[in-house]
């Protein structure tokens, strides 16, 4: 199983879109959780990842998905 590790920031459009394309591989199994690392975004990213699912952190780069 993988964990996908997601940097954005002010792109939630971007973002839906990104998990949407995850959603089968989910289902399958193949994705056992997403990470979306913020980096202080104004905008609904947060509530995108929510929405999804995924695990959120806020003011993060990428590194801090992978620990």
């Amino acid at each position: 199983m993988l964990s996908v590790v997601i940097q954005t920031h002010n792109d939630e459009d971007a973002l839906a879109r990104t998990l949407a394309s995850l959603v089968s591989a989910s289902v399958e199994g193949v994705v056992r959780e997403v990470i979306v690392c913020d980096q202080g975004a104004s905008d609904r990213t947060h509530s995108v990842a929510d929405q999804a699912g995924c695990h959120y952190l806020a003011n993060a780069h990428a590194a801090a998905g992978v620990r």
